[in-house]
């Protein structure tokens, strides 16, 4: 009998311990097709290469990704949160998709920790208690969201958010990895992308927005490039922060293209005197102050700067194209080339090549910025220009040429990248006799004429300072 009440007790113990886990078992928090898991390391667990697992609830996990596993977390309209570490730790290849939104709460710990690879095409990250309220106070519970580490780490944005409130951590850390930035939109106000030691960054797209006295759209201290999309700074932030502190790491900084919404600031790191930060911009704009302290170094081939660049005695600043709003000093230009006032309130510096008008060996010339085109339409204006100056004489223009018998017409729409000679054809026009070539123009001031087309303000020297040069 003792034995017989004893088996009904255990069997009313183990039934009892079983109920939690039969309901646990019966939330639905991800599927893999029609497969159903309760929780989303189940599901990830089970994932074969290449299929796509859809969240269907909110749910708590810390979540690690193995490195053999290749797929598509489509994160729904839901949100997955950490317990107690990082909310995601991939080592494989992840795609994210999907309104849904990846969180942690957790002190020092990210939404997601990278060390494989991960494409995000769509999704929001953010750490929705970050307490971090200024640079040396951390206020218990702040990091990175997104931390981009080690040499493996490839890490894609095709589009979503990544956005937190911290002035103690950066938004996204890229240490040792490769980050590309294609589309996107990027918050915090601090620093929001961090190019770490070693770090390689592309930023061809997208928004990435700083706020805070000591924050930076982009802080770099490894190699990156700019080719498109915004970097915007407010409130006392910079918009490119590029740095330096040890040999064993080199810090280039390249624009190519894009908008740069924000000051920029080049320097050694404290008292660090070896290898300096580089800036190259070589297109896009630029709008803000450039300043280079301890040995920052900056080229300019092309672009627009709407600001001041200011370097003390240790920098280095080399101007050899570009479109400018303050006039750079004439140590930044470097020989051959000169500064050219645009007249417009901007000025281009760029090599200086000489156009010549020959007509019948009346020669005038306009000095103008190497790579300057003229415009069909500004082609119609000069020689409209040109008409009304020979307006009231006998003398008709015909065209420009490349050669003085006139047998090849002159292409304007090619760049002027050395000194050149045009040729007008002019005509006499006589009441009784018709036309006749190669007028003689004794009784024309064609000098005056060719000069008052030049220099007056009408024609070539006007429609040259309003271009954007190759």
């Amino acid at each position: 009998m003792k034995k017989k009440v004893l088996f009904f007790v255990m069997a009313f113990v183990m039934s009892a311990l079983l109920i939690p886990n039969v309901y646990a078992e019966g939330v639905v928090v991800a599927k893999i097709g029609s497969d159903e898991y309760s929780t989303l390391q189940q599901a990830v667990n089970a994932v074969k290469s290449g299929e796509t697992i859809t969240l269907v609830a909110n749910t708590n996990e810390d979540i690690t990704i193995a490195a053999d596993k290749k797929f598509t977390l489509d994160l729904g309209t839901y949100t997955l949160t950490n317990v107690s570490s990082h909310t995601i730790v991939n080592n494989g290849d992840l795609t994210i998709t999907g309104d849904g939104t990846i969180d942690n709460i957790s002190h020092e710990k990210a939404a997601l920790t990278n060390k494989g690879t991960v494409t995000v095409l769509s999704g929001t990250f953010t750490r929705s208690r970050e307490a971090g309220s200024a640079p040396n106070n951390s206020g218990g519970n702040s990091w990175y969201v997104i931390d981009n580490n080690g040499a493996n780490a490839v890490l894609t944005f095709k589009g979503g958010k990544v956005i937190n409130t911290s002035k103690f951590s950066s938004l996204i850390r890229n240490l040792e990895a490769k980050l590309f930035v294609e589309e996107g939109t990027f918050e915090n106000d601090f620093i929001v992308l961090k190019n770490d030691d070693n770090g390689t960054m592309e930023i061809s797209g997208g928004k990435v927005s700083a706020k805070g006295s000591q924050g930076s759209a982009v802080q770099n201290w490894g190699k990156f490039a700019l080719s498109g999309g915004e970097l915007n700074a407010a409130e006392g932030s910079v918009a490119i922060y590029a740095s330096s502190w040890d040999d064993r790491y080199t810090s280039t900084t390249t624009i190519v293209d894009g908008t740069v919404n924000g000051n920029v600031y080049i320097a050694r790191d404290g008292n660090y005197a070896g290898a300096a930060p580089e800036v190259a911009i070589t297109g896009g704009d630029v709008i803000g102050t450039i300043k280079l302290e301890k040995g920052g170094k900056l080229e300019v081939v092309a672009g627009n700067i709407d600001g001041s660049i200011n370097a003390d005695s240790t920098a280095t600043v080399k101007t050899s194209g570009g479109t400018y709003t303050s006039e750079p000093s004439e140590d930044m230009v470097p020989d051959g080339y000169k500064v050219f006032d645009n007249e417009d309130g901007t000025y281009t510096i760029a090599k200086p090549v000489n156009i010549t008008f020959n007509a019948n060996g009346n020669e005038e010339g306009v000095e103008v910025p190497a790579g300057s085109i003229l415009t069909e339409e500004e082609l119609e204006e000069l020689k409209e220009a040109l008409m009304a100056e020979l307006e009231g004489t006998n003398i008709r223009f015909d065209g420009f040429f490349r050669d003085e018998n006139f047998e090849e017409e002159f292409d304007f729409s090619k760049p002027f990248d050395a000194d050149t000679t045009i040729y007008l054809k002019l005509s006499e026009v006589l009441e009784r006799e018709g036309e006749k070539e190669n007028p003689n123009t004794s009784d024309v001031n064609m000098a005056l004429i060719l000069g008052a087309l030049l220099i007056g303000g009408a024609g070539l020297g006007f429609t040259l300072k309003n271009r954007k040069f190759n």
